[in-house]
């Protein structure tokens, strides 16, 4: 079907736009989270037990099995 996009597009497409959004969580975290005593800094996302860190943590682990399985289809070549 002319128009039609294969899975291939439509995952690149997928990782292209959670890249974006996890760059402007991290942003956000950083810039707009609070920093208690003994918690981790803005920018320790990795560390942090909040929500929003959380949410980028999951993300990233989905982003990187996408980027994983667009470099095994030879997209990134």
């Amino acid at each position: 079907m002319a128009g039609e996009m294969n899975d291939t597009e439509l995952l690149r497409e997928a990782w292209a736009a959670m890249d974006s959004a996890i760059v402007e969580l991290i942003r956000f975290h950083k810039e707009n989270m609070p920093v208690f005593p003994g918690q981790p800094g803005h920018d320790e996302w990795e560390r942090c037990g909040c929500e929003v860190a959380t949410t980028v943590r999951d993300m990233k682990a989905v982003e990187r099995k996408l980027y994983l399985e667009l470099e095994q289809r030879g997209v990134f070549a």
